[in-house]
């Protein structure tokens, strides 16, 4: 607290500060600063706490990737299962025969 009996108004150099802003750090007299959600808060400060924030677009290429991905996936498994399938098919049936039951 006595560093704020040393300071000044940033805005009214010729006024004690009264408090400190949360957001900036920096002195202001009480006609500067208001008391918002509990805390002491400059002008600029709340104003930049009001405005919404920009909402950052989401990219659609992860997604892509992610159904491209499993496309191809798929594709490569069905393309091993086929192959087995068309070997099994070339075997001859003297083979087949001479498995146990």
């Amino acid at each position: 607290m006595t560093t704020l009996l040393r300071q000044n108004c940033l805005n009214h150099p010729s006024r004690e500060a009264s408090a400190r802003c949360i957001g900036c750090h920096v002195f202001f007299c009480r006609e500067c600063v208001s008391e918002h959600q509990g805390v002491m808060i400059c002008a600029p400060c709340l104003a930049q706490q009001s405005s919404p924030t920009p909402r950052l677009q989401q990219s659609w290429l992860p997604s892509l990737l992610g159904w491209l991905t499993a496309l191809l996936s798929l594709l490569f498994l069905w393309l091993i299962a086929f192959s087995l399938g068309r070997f099994l098919g070339t075997l001859p049936h003297s083979f087949q025969e001479q498995l146990p039951p």
